[in-house]
C-alpha cells in the first residue's frame, strides 16, 4: 500500500537516493579519487579519499561542528544553488596532488593524500584560488586580494583599494547569478601572475530587503542591479603574485559590459571574453602578462548569446570552443590567433559540456544529447574531426569526470526508476569499479515514476517533451496542475532520478491531482530556434 507522503517528507534533505558522492576528481597520479559525501540522512558533507586498488576510504576533512555562516557565504552558496553544508567544495591543483578547502573563513590544505591541515594565521576568507603548482593560495579578505604559501607563512597583500561598494577578486551579483561565473581571480599557468576582477558597485542604488520570517525584523541592503538601471563597473587587472603595482587591462569594454570568461593561456597570460549588455556578441581577446590585449575574434548570435564553460587551450595555443553558430551548440577548433580551423561535431543535437581534452590521444570527450535530449551520454570525438563514439552504455542521465590520461572516468548515472549510482569505467573492456550503489529505487519507495510523453506546442510547430504524474485516486477526470519553469536555461523533463524524487509533485498526486511538467518552447538544449521564441515574450509563450 502506498505510504502517504507528508510536508515533512517534501522539505527533508537530502531526498531519498540523493546521497551519492559529489565533485569527484582523480588524484594527480590516478590511483585514487577524492569526493564529497555525507551520511545517507544528512546534508553535512565531508571530503574523502578513495583508493581505487584497495577500496579503502580515508576522511581528509570533515566539520566537527557546523559553523554559523557569514551572510556573504550564505549568499554565495545560494547563487551556486548549494543545498549542502559542511565541506561544500574543494580544489585540486592542476600540476600536483594538493587539495584546498575553504571552511568557516579558513584555509585548509592536503598534500599527497594526507589529512588537511590549516594554513596558519589566515581567517575571514571570502574566496580562495589554489595556484596550478599547489604552492600558493590567493584569497580575498575584506574585498582585497592576498597570497600565502600553502605550507604557511606570512601573507602578502596584493590590493589595497577595497571600500564600501568596491572589491577585488570576487564575482559580482550578475556574474554569479546570471552568467554562472562564480570566480573573480585567475592564476596564470606558471603561477607567477594573477588576473582579477576589480568591481565598483557604487553607482547601483542600495536595495533594502526585509527578513519578515525571522523572530526579529531585520533589514538587509544590497546593491541589486535593476532592469534598465546601472550595472557594476568591471575592469580586469593584473598583478605579480610576489607583490607590486597592479595593471588595468584595456579590453575595450563599455561601462555596462560584463566580464564573462577568463582562461589561463599555456603560453602565458589569459584568454578573456566580455559580453555587451545586449548579450548578442562575445568578444574574445588574448591578454599578455604585461597587460597588452589583442582581440582574436567575435562570436555573434541572435536574439542572445548563451555562455558556456567549454573553452580549452591546447599546448600549441589552439583553442577548443563550443558555439551555437550553426543553431546547435557544437565543438570547433580555432588557431592560436583566433581564426576558425575546423568543426568537430555537428547535427541537430547539442554538446552540453567538455569533459576532457586528450592531446596525446588526439580526442575530446564531451557530454551531449546526440541520443536524445531526455538523456545525457559521454562521447569521444577525434581532434581531427570524425564520428563521435558513445562511451556510456546504460540509458538515463550520465555525469562524468575523466582521468588525466583520458582512459577512465567516474560515471554518475541515474534514471526515472533508479537513484544515482557511481562507478569508475574503463575505455577498454567492460569492467568497472563500483564507488557507490543507489540507496533507493522507485519501487522500494513505493513511488510511481512519471511517464514521459510528447505533446504539440500551441502553434503545432514542434513536439514538446512532458512528464505525467498520475494521481493515486480514481477520480475521472482528475484536476490538473501544470508545473512549469519556462526557461530560458532550464530543462525539467528527463530520464533521471531527480524527476521521480520530486516529492512535492508526488504529494500533489496523492491528493488527487494529475501533474504535468512540460518543457515549453524557450527551454534549453534543443537549439537556438527552439529557445528564441521567449525573446521579449516571457510569460506568453510558456502559458501557450
Amino acid at each position: 500500500m502506498t505510504r502517504r507522503l507528508t510536508v515533512d517528507d517534501v522539505v527533508r534533505q537530502p531526498l531519498p537516493g540523493m546521497d551519492a558522492p559529489a565533485r569527484a576528481q582523480f588524484t594527480r597520479d590516478g590511483r585514487a579519487l577524492t569526493y564529497l559525501q555525507g551520511p545517507p540522512d544528512s546534508v553535512v558533507r565531508s571530503l574523502w579519499r578513495h583508493d581505487l586498488a584497495s577500496g579503502e576510504r580515508t576522511l581528509l576533512a570533515g566539520p566537527a561542528v557546523q559553523p554559523t555562516l557569514a551572510r556573504d557565504e550564505e549568499l554565495r552558496r545560494e547563487r551556486q544553488r548549494e543545498r549542502g553544508s559542511g565541506i561544500t567544495d574543494y580544489q585540486r591543483a592542476d600540476d600536483a596532488d594538493v587539495l584546498l578547502v575553504v571552511s568557516a573563513g579558513r584555509l585548509f590544505v592536503s598534500h599527497d593524500g594526507q589529512l588537511v591541515v590549516p594554513v596558519p594565521d589566515v581567517q575571514d576568507v571570502q574566496d580562495a584560488r589554489l595556484s596550478p603548482d599547489g604552492r600558493h593560495v590567493a584569497f580575498v579578505r575584506s574585498g582585497d586580494i592576498h597570497v600565502v604559501a600553502a605550507s604557511g607563512g606570512p601573507a602578502r597583500r596584493l590590493t589595497n583599494d577595497a571600500a564600501p561598494g568596491v572589491f577585488n577578486g570576487l564575482a559580482e551579483y550578475i556574474a554569479a547569478e546570471e552568467l554562472s561565473r562564480h570566480v573573480g581571480m585567475w592564476w596564470s599557468a606558471d603561477g607567477r601572475r594573477l588576473a582579477y576582477a576589480h568591481v565598483d558597485e557604487r553607482a547601483i542604488p542600495p536595495y533594502a530587503m526585509q527578513h519578515l520570517g525571522d523572530e526579529r525584523l531585520e533589514i538587509e541592503e544590497h546593491r541589486y542591479p535593476l532592469a534598465g538601471g546601472p550595472n557594476a563597473r568591471l575592469s580586469l587587472c593584473l598583478t605579480d603574485a610576489d607583490g607590486g603595482p597592479s595593471i588595468e587591462v584595456d579590453l575595450g569594454m563599455a561601462p555596462d559590459d560584463y566580464l564573462a570568461r577568463v582562461v589561463a593561456h599555456p603560453g602565458g597570460g589569459w584568454l578573456v571574453a566580455f559580453l555587451p549588455r545586449a548579450q548578442n556578441s562575445l568578444h574574445w581577446l588574448r591578454v599578455d602578462p604585461d597587460g597588452t590585449a589583442t582581440e582574436l575574434w567575435i562570436e555573434r548570435s541572435e536574439p542572445w548569446l548563451n555562455l558556456d564553460d567549454d573553452t580549452r587551450l591546447l599546448t600549441d595555443g589552439r583553442i577548443l570552443r563550443s558555439t551555437e553558430r550553426s543553431g546547435f551548440r557544437h565543438l570547433e577548433l580555432r588557431e592560436a590567433g583566433g581564426a576558425f580551423q575546423q568543426q568537430l561535431t555537428e547535427g541537430d543535437w547539442v554538446v552540453t559540456g567538455v569533459a576532457h581534452v586528450g592531446e596525446a590521444g588526439g580526442e575530446v570527450l564531451f557530454l551531449g544529447t546526440r541520443d536524445g535530449v531526455l538523456e545525457r551520454h559521454l562521447y569521444a570525438v577525434p581532434l581531427g574531426g570524425g564520428e563521435p563514439q558513445r562511451l556510456t552504455r546504460e540509458p538515463g542521465w550520465h555525469e562524468a569526470t575523466v582521468s588525466d590520461d583520458g582512459q577512465r572516468w567516474v560515471d554518475t548515472w541515474s534514471s526515472l526508476a533508479r537513484a544515482p549510482a557511481v562507478a569508475m569505467r574503463f575505455r577498454e573492456g567492460s569492467s568497472s569499479v563500483s564507488i557507490h550503489q543507489p540507496s533507493a529505487t522507485a519501487a522500494s519507495l513505493d513511488l510511481s515514476a512519471p511517464e514521459l510523453r510528447e505533446v504539440r506546442a500551441a502553434d503545432g510547430s514542434t513536439p514538446l517533451h512532458a512528464a505525467l504524474y498520475r494521481p493515486t485516486t480514481s477520480a475521472e477526470p482528475p484536476p490538473a496542475v501544470v508545473w512549469v519553469y519556462g526557461g530560458p536555461h532550464s530543462q525539467k523533463v528527463a530520464n533521471q532520478w531527480a524527476l521521480t524524487i520530486e516529492l512535492h509533485r508526488q504529494l500533489t498526486c496523492q491528493l488527487g491531482f494529475v501533474v504535468v511538467v512540460v518543457d515549453n518552447r524557450g527551454t534549453f538544449f534543443r537549439g537556438v530556434d527552439f529557445e528564441a521564441p521567449l525573446w521579449r515574450q516571457m510569460g506568453a509563450v510558456e502559458v501557450a
